[in-house]
């Protein structure tokens, strides 16, 4: 079944169509750079990525938590000391949305160590899997994608259609849990409103300009 984020353009669109009545350049290159815009925007949202923490940043600290989280719910041992061994399953059982819930240290499980260090390593190896649900979407839009979540064939596509009227961008992250991550709908709309600040700004710019050029500046 098919889930849809709610997101509010309607003060983007607005923006859109402020700058298009008073730029001097094509249409359709501002739309597309618009476009460009939204999406690197949405990709510097998507976990692990956050205020603060993009690219390699983002990477290095989704790694860490990785390694954190599963570190609430096992305790590697000696093998003849584990109490289970189907690690795979005992992740699996208690991630919800992409996340371990409801973990507590004094309670972990105890597990061999040797393939607790191996299944933390291939979990981290897929850091990036989330955000590469846009990855498709970058691609046609010509936007970079680094190496650390290109590296992931998640499913996800985008459908950018661009005139010199106007902009209709669908994108689709197809990854299991996303639409279910109970911020990414906070992201998104964090995103557009990024994008529609800085189109503000240079639409300020742009009338400050004209005023000066018509003599009726300061």
């Amino acid at each position: 079944m098919q889930s849809f984020l709610r997101i509010d353009t309607s003060s983007f669109n607005r923006r859109i169509q402020q700058t298009l009545a008073h730029t001097k350049r094509d249409g359709r290159a501002f739309l597309q750079e618009t476009a460009r815009g939204v999406v690197r925007r949405i990709l510097n949202s998507t976990p692990p990525a956050r205020s603060g923490k993009e690219g390699k940043a983002a990477h290095v600290a989704g790694k860490k938590t990785v390694a954190a989280q599963i570190g609430k719910l096992m305790v590697g041992v000696p093998a003849k000391r584990a109490e289970r061994t189907d690690i795979r399953e005992i992740h699996k059982a208690a991630r919800v949305e992409g996340r371990i819930v409801g973990a507590k240290r004094a309670n972990r499980i105890k597990v061999p160590i040797r393939a607790l260090k191996a299944f933390i390593k291939a979990a981290q190896a897929r850091v990036g899997y989330l955000a590469a649900g846009w990855k498709k979407a970058a691609q046609k839009l010509k936007v970079s994608v680094p190496s650390w979540i290109a590296k992931h064939n998640a499913e996800g596509d985008g459908n950018i259609s661009v005139t010199s009227q106007g902009i209709k961008i669908i994108l689709r992250n197809s990854v299991g849990y996303a639409s279910g991550l109970r911020n990414m709908t906070r992201r998104i709309n964090s995103a557009l409103r990024g994008q529609d600040k800085a189109m503000a700004n240079r639409l300020r710019k742009m009338v400050e300009q004209a005023a000066q050029q018509a003599g009726l500046g300061n």
